[in-house]
C-alpha cells in the first residue's frame, strides 16, 4: 500500500460545501416542502465536529441503477463554493418505511 502525504491537503469545512451540487451518481437529495433539500447539520457522531446528513429517495436511487441489494457503499459527490470537487464514500443504512 502506498503512503499518501496529507501535509498540503487543506481540510474542507461543511459550511464550504454547496448543497445544491450534492449527488450520488447524478441523483439529487430529496426535497422537503417548500422545496428545501433534505440536508441537515449536527454533530451526529458526538465527536465535536459538525457533520452533514443528507437524505435521498430510495426509489430514485433504485431507478437510476445506483441502489440494489448488493450495494453496501455509495459515493456522494459535491462541490465547494469555489468549485473544488469533494467525494465521500458512505456505508448505506436503508431505513424501512414507517407504518
Amino acid at each position: 500500500m502506498k503512503e499518501i502525504s496529507t501535509q498540503n491537503i487543506k481540510p474542507i469545512l461543511i459550511k464550504d460545501i454547496n448543497i445544491e451540487t450534492i449527488s450520488i451518481d447524478g441523483v439529487k437529495p430529496r426535497r422537503l416542502p417548500p422545496g428545501r433539500l433534505a440536508v441537515f447539520y449536527g454533530d451526529y457522531n458526538d465527536d465535536g465536529i459538525l457533520d452533514l446528513r443528507v437524505q435521498f429517495w430510495r426509489n430514485m436511487l433504485s431507478e437510476a441503477g445506483v441502489l440494489n441489494e448488493e450495494v453496501e457503499v455509495l459515493t456522494l459527490s459535491a462541490k465547494t463554493f469555489n468549485g473544488t470537487l469533494v467525494r465521500s464514500n458512505a456505508t448505506i443504512n436503508i431505513v424501512p418505511p414507517s407504518k
